[in-house]
């Protein structure tokens, strides 16, 4: 997928489907009836608010030549792009085509880079299909908004970074409006950090996508004046001064290999150049690292601590000193602020935070009957066991693997993947319940109540698209989807993620139920304090082959 054919493969079958769209469509509304008739079509002339309008009607020469000669423009240019992609990649073609001043050349650059990872995000989804023993019809709906997801990235990071904007103050941020606790809170200046915590749902990756006036979806943008820019109404200069790295950052890498010089240049080392191959932390530290790199103002974090393991975290508060050093500023939402080393910053806290003890209290369950035995670790029924391990080490394919294992014996296994985006396939919240209940099995009611175990207020939600949800609101529902299912195993990876800590108890509580009910659960993650709820902890030191 990544190589440079697979870009000119591309641009070969977008430019075959224009031809063919072109040649329907012509068909289709009598666009070719010119010349000596071929093929003698009879008219269909629809009524009502629609009788001006007619289907079919006769095929003739000139008119399919006619329908040829208009397709030319458009197909050659789409080649070219393939040809040009092939010798020079995609980022360098997508920088050319957002340059120019014809929006069909900027499209057309944003969805050459975007055709080639659609395979992987294919891939992606088809897999989280058979996760929900869901048929692979529903596929449609799921991939077409992942490609808009990463088309709208990649166009909001080039655009950020082509655009040039000079300071016209100073302060970074100066005030923010829009909702009623944050009015005129916030003030920071060169060599600033803001760290923002709060419950799940109380809106800080709304808030961090306002500041680096990356919208998206149907985010409610705040009104935020950053370097004196009114950041809703001229983001290209806000973006132009503002790197912004978000909870899913291979959305917004452009090509899908990075070579070993730029490596070198970034400063960083990874375990593969093939980004799909990463682990989450290492796509979270190059990210993060070509952020640096590109020298920003102000750069903007959304939960980057909870993907890396404890020396990744002393590289990042390292980087971010350095950075802060030279003048510029940071802002950072996580919900566990204990990582974090960043001197003389300051804090915003969203909505009101509920306290939690610290450490989870085990259920203390007698395990059942040995469910599978895999790669020399025994699993019963109602235990729970966690895998720990440093960023790259092989804990989500060993996860994959005993997925595998476990569906060979036709033991009931469901998984939970760290991109839980992949799994939903409503188009509300309300719908994603339905669905679940309708493809589990179970009486209608039972995905929903599962989740009102870990998100309070569902009720406001349910009208809510599931992808525009927060991070930790999209793994209540994933979890629901998979307990739903009732299965004997179930595997998680990253259980913790987007929640605070009130939450994350109400999640030690429902896996204890789950357990309770004879379920085995697997799941992989950092939260060494999350991880004392497990019966089993296995340490990952080496790197499990795929």
């Amino acid at each position: 997928m990544t190589k440079p054919s697979s870009r000119l493969i591309a641009s070969i079958w977008l430019a075959t489907g224009f031809v063919l769209f072109r040649f329907i469509y012509a068909f289709a509304f009598t666009g070719a009836s010119s010349g000596q008739t071929l093929l003698d079509l009879p008219d269909l002339k629809l009524g009502g608010i629609f009788s001006h309008v007619r289907l079919f009607g006769p095929v003739g020469d000139q008119g399919l030549v006619n329908v040829l000669q208009s397709t030319i423009p458009f197909t050659l240019t789409i080649l070219a792009f393939g040809v040009l992609s092939y010798f020079i990649g995609p980022e360098k073609i997508a920088d050319v085509a957002l340059k120019s001043q014809s929006n069909f050349l900027r499209a057309l650059g944003i969805s050459l880079a975007t055709l080639p990872a659609l395979a992987e995000a294919a891939k992606r989804i088809f897999e989280a299909l058979g996760y929900r023993s869901a048929p692979k019809r529903y596929a449609a709906l799921p991939l077409f908004e992942t490609a808009i997801e990463r088309a709208n990235a990649i166009s909001q990071s080039l655009t950020g970074s082509l655009a040039t904007a000079q300071l016209n103050s100073d302060v970074l941020i100066k005030q923010i409006t829009g909702s009623h606790e944050l009015d005129d809170a916030i003030r920071l200046e060169s060599g600033d950090a803001l760290l923002v915590t709060g419950p799940t749902s109380s809106g800080k990756t709304t808030l961090l996508r306002s500041i680096a006036a990356r919208p998206h979806g149907l985010d409610r943008q705040l009104k935020v004046e950053v370097f004196g820019f009114d950041a809703a109404s001229d983001p290209r200069a806000v973006a132009a001064l503002a790197q912004y790295v978000p909870q899913q950052p291979r959305d917004t890498f452009l090509d899908w290999r990075i070579t070993p010089a730029e490596l070198h240049e970034l400063g960083i080392s990874l375990t593969s150049t093939n980004i799909t191959c990463l682990s989450e932390g290492e796509a979270v530290r190059l990210a993060i690292a070509k952020a640096l790199h590109l020298k920003p103002k102000l750069l903007v974090l959304d939960e980057p601590y909870v993907a890396l393991d404890d020396q990744a975290v002393q590289w990042l508060n390292h980087e971010l000193t350095r950075f802060r050093a030279d003048g510029g500023v940071v802002v950072i939402a996580e919900h566990d602020l204990s990582r974090t080393n960043l001197p003389d910053s300051k804090t915003l806290t969203l909505g009101v935070l509920e306290t939690s003890a610290s450490s989870w209290v085990k259920p203390g369950l007698v395990p059942g009957e040995t469910l599978i035995e895999f790669e020399g670790q025994q699993l019963a029924a109602g235990e729970m066991l966690c895998l720990l391990g440093p960023n790259a080490v092989g804990k989500t394919s060993f996860l994959k693997r005993l997925l595998h294992a476990a569906k060979t014996k036709s033991l009931s296994t469901r998984f939970v993947p760290e991109r839980v985006e992949d799994l939903f396939l409503g188009q509300t919240l309300a719908q994603e319940f339905a669905l679940s209940d309708k493809l589990s099995g179970s009486r209608a009611g039972v995905t929903k109540e599962t989740f009102d175990s870990l998100i309070s207020r569902s009720d406001l939600l349910l009208n809510t698209h599931p992808r525009d949800l927060s991070s930790g609101t999209k793994l209540a529902l994933a979890l629901s989807i998979a307990m739903a299912q009732r299965p004997r195993l179930l595997l998680i990876d990253e259980p913790v993620k987007g929640l605070d800590q009130a939450t994350r108890a109400q999640m030690a509580q429902v896996l204890g139920c789950v357990q309770e009910m004879g379920c085995a659960i697997v799941f992989a993650t950092h939260d060494k304090n999350f991880a004392s709820l497990a019966d089993r902890v296995v340490e990952i030191q080496r790197r499990v082959s795929a």
